[in-house]
């Protein structure tokens, strides 16, 4: 069962990608304009450091091998296979919440 989990609050979030530890989750959070974007904080190929990612627009780039994915729906640039895996935010008042 998902349920939501607080993230912090809205200005914890600037412009570069920012690692939230929940428990034993990494969660990487970006912010592109006035828009949150929560995504797998660990690249699915070989766990690479999502929140140490290159950020353009909504594509993210995995700094050990490259791989790209768009933060909007985890999908990989060249093909769906292994793509990232993504996380529906909500925004209550300044506090962010995470659906896991």
């Amino acid at each position: 069962m998902s349920e939501w989990t607080r993230l912090g609050s809205v200005a914890d979030f600037g412009e570069t990608i920012t690692l939230v530890e929940l428990g034993r989750s990494k969660i990487a959070v970006a912010r592109m304009q006035d828009e949150l974007f929560a995504f797998d904080g660990l690249c699915p190929h070989l766990a690479g450091p999502m929140h140490r990612a290159e950020l353009d627009g909504t594509v993210v780039t995995c700094p050990l091998h490259g791989w790209r994915f768009d933060v909007r729906d985890g999908g990989r640039e060249l093909h769906d296979y292994r793509p990232l895996r993504v996380f529906e935010i909500r925004i209550e008042g300044d506090e962010v919440h995470v659906k896991l």
